[in-house]
Protein backbone atom coordinates (compact mmCIF):
# COMPACT_ATOMS: atom_id res chain seq x y z
CA UNK A 1 0.00 0.00 0.00
CA UNK A 2 2.69 2.20 0.60
CA UNK A 3 4.31 1.50 -2.78
CA UNK A 4 1.29 2.77 -4.14
CA UNK A 5 0.69 6.25 -2.15
CA UNK A 6 4.15 7.06 -3.22
CA UNK A 7 2.86 8.32 -6.48
CA UNK A 8 -0.20 9.75 -4.62
CA UNK A 9 1.36 12.38 -2.80
CA UNK A 10 3.07 15.74 -2.67
CA UNK A 11 3.50 19.14 -4.27
CA UNK A 12 0.81 21.52 -4.83
CA UNK A 13 -3.03 20.52 -5.00
CA UNK A 14 -4.05 18.41 -7.89
CA UNK A 15 -6.65 19.92 -10.55
CA UNK A 16 -8.60 17.73 -11.14
CA UNK A 17 -8.32 15.38 -8.05
CA UNK A 18 -6.45 12.16 -7.87
CA UNK A 19 -9.01 9.76 -8.42
CA UNK A 20 -8.80 6.53 -6.45
CA UNK A 21 -8.87 4.30 -9.95
CA UNK A 22 -5.42 6.06 -10.99
CA UNK A 23 -3.48 5.00 -7.80
CA UNK A 24 -5.41 1.40 -7.46
CA UNK A 25 -5.28 0.06 -10.76
CA UNK A 26 -4.06 -3.27 -12.30
CA UNK A 27 -0.82 -2.08 -13.32
CA UNK A 28 0.23 -0.28 -9.61
CA UNK A 29 -1.17 -3.46 -8.34
CA UNK A 30 0.93 -5.66 -10.44
CA UNK A 31 4.15 -3.22 -9.80
CA UNK A 32 3.44 -3.51 -5.93
CA UNK A 33 4.13 -6.78 -6.07
CA UNK A 34 1.34 -7.10 -3.14
CA UNK A 35 -0.61 -10.08 -4.71
CA UNK A 36 2.73 -11.63 -4.42
CA UNK A 37 3.18 -11.04 -1.00
CA UNK A 38 1.23 -14.54 0.74
CA UNK A 39 0.40 -12.46 4.03
CA UNK A 40 -1.37 -9.00 2.19
CA UNK A 41 -3.62 -12.02 -0.37
CA UNK A 42 -4.28 -13.76 2.62
CA UNK A 43 -6.01 -10.65 4.60
CA UNK A 44 -7.33 -9.72 1.30
CA UNK A 45 -9.24 -12.91 0.42
CA UNK A 46 -11.90 -13.21 3.46
CA UNK A 47 -13.37 -9.70 1.79
CA UNK A 48 -14.29 -11.81 -1.16
CA UNK A 49 -17.65 -13.25 -1.24
CA UNK A 50 -17.54 -17.46 -0.63
CA UNK A 51 -17.19 -19.47 -2.54
CA UNK A 52 -14.58 -16.76 -4.71
CA UNK A 53 -12.08 -16.94 -2.16
CA UNK A 54 -8.74 -17.62 -3.96
CA UNK A 55 -6.10 -15.56 -5.09
CA UNK A 56 -7.02 -16.28 -8.56
CA UNK A 57 -10.31 -14.92 -7.82
CA UNK A 58 -8.84 -12.00 -5.92
CA UNK A 59 -6.90 -11.39 -9.21
CA UNK A 60 -9.72 -11.00 -11.38
CA UNK A 61 -11.56 -9.01 -8.81
CA UNK A 62 -8.99 -6.52 -8.88
CA UNK A 63 -9.04 -6.21 -12.65
CA UNK A 64 -12.76 -6.18 -13.21
CA UNK A 65 -14.94 -2.93 -14.38
CA UNK A 66 -17.12 -3.51 -11.09
CA UNK A 67 -14.09 -3.10 -8.89
CA UNK A 68 -13.02 -0.25 -11.23
CA UNK A 69 -16.37 1.25 -10.92
CA UNK A 70 -16.76 0.87 -6.91
CA UNK A 71 -13.16 3.06 -6.64
CA UNK A 72 -14.40 5.47 -8.76
CA UNK A 73 -17.78 6.53 -6.33
CA UNK A 74 -15.47 5.81 -3.74
CA UNK A 75 -13.49 8.12 -5.10
CA UNK A 76 -16.30 10.31 -6.24
CA UNK A 77 -17.44 10.58 -2.07
CA UNK A 78 -13.77 11.34 -1.33
CA UNK A 79 -13.71 14.40 -3.26
CA UNK A 80 -17.07 16.01 -1.78
CA UNK A 81 -18.50 17.52 1.29
CA UNK A 82 -19.03 14.12 2.66
CA UNK A 83 -15.44 13.37 3.44
CA UNK A 84 -15.42 12.88 7.22
CA UNK A 85 -18.61 10.73 6.73
CA UNK A 86 -16.80 8.35 4.59
CA UNK A 87 -14.28 7.88 6.76
CA UNK A 88 -16.51 7.65 9.46
CA UNK A 89 -18.62 4.90 8.25
CA UNK A 90 -15.62 3.17 6.98
CA UNK A 91 -14.40 3.38 10.42
CA UNK A 92 -11.40 5.20 9.75
CA UNK A 93 -9.43 8.36 11.32
CA UNK A 94 -9.21 11.26 9.30
CA UNK A 95 -6.33 12.87 11.55
CA UNK A 96 -3.65 10.54 9.47
CA UNK A 97 -4.28 12.41 6.31
CA UNK A 98 -5.13 15.95 7.95
CA UNK A 99 -2.40 17.29 6.71
CA UNK A 100 -3.03 16.33 3.03
CA UNK A 101 -6.51 16.59 3.29
CA UNK A 102 -6.23 20.63 4.15
CA UNK A 103 -3.93 20.65 0.68
CA UNK A 104 -6.87 19.13 -0.84
CA UNK A 105 -5.26 15.48 -1.49
CA UNK A 106 -8.23 13.82 -0.72
CA UNK A 107 -6.98 10.44 -2.07
CA UNK A 108 -3.85 11.05 -0.21
CA UNK A 109 -5.47 11.41 3.41
CA UNK A 110 -7.72 8.52 2.71
CA UNK A 111 -5.02 6.47 1.86
CA UNK A 112 -2.83 7.31 4.96
CA UNK A 113 -6.18 6.92 6.98
CA UNK A 114 -6.08 3.26 5.43
CA UNK A 115 -2.19 2.97 6.39
CA UNK A 116 -3.40 3.77 9.81
CA UNK A 117 -5.91 1.61 10.55
CA UNK A 118 -3.44 -1.14 9.67
CA UNK A 119 -0.84 -0.34 11.21
CA UNK A 120 -3.25 -0.35 14.11
CA UNK A 121 -4.48 -3.61 13.49
CA UNK A 122 -0.83 -5.17 12.98
CA UNK A 123 -0.22 -3.46 16.67
CA UNK A 124 -3.04 -5.11 18.37
CA UNK A 125 -2.38 -8.90 16.45
CA UNK A 126 0.89 -8.31 17.59
CA UNK A 127 -0.48 -7.61 21.02
CA UNK A 128 -2.30 -10.31 21.07
CA UNK A 129 0.45 -12.57 19.84
CA UNK A 130 2.39 -11.47 22.40
CA UNK A 131 -0.05 -11.81 25.12
CA UNK A 132 -0.89 -15.75 24.17
CA UNK A 133 2.89 -16.36 23.88
CA UNK A 134 3.40 -15.24 28.07
CA UNK A 135 0.29 -17.36 28.93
Amino acid sequence: MTNLLAGAGGGAPRQPPLPLTEVVNNDAVTASSVLDDEAAVQRLLPHLPEGQRTPQHLRQTLASPQFRSALAHLSSSLHSDNYNSVLANLGLSPGAGAQALMRGENTEAFLLAVIEAYAASEGSSDANSSEGKES
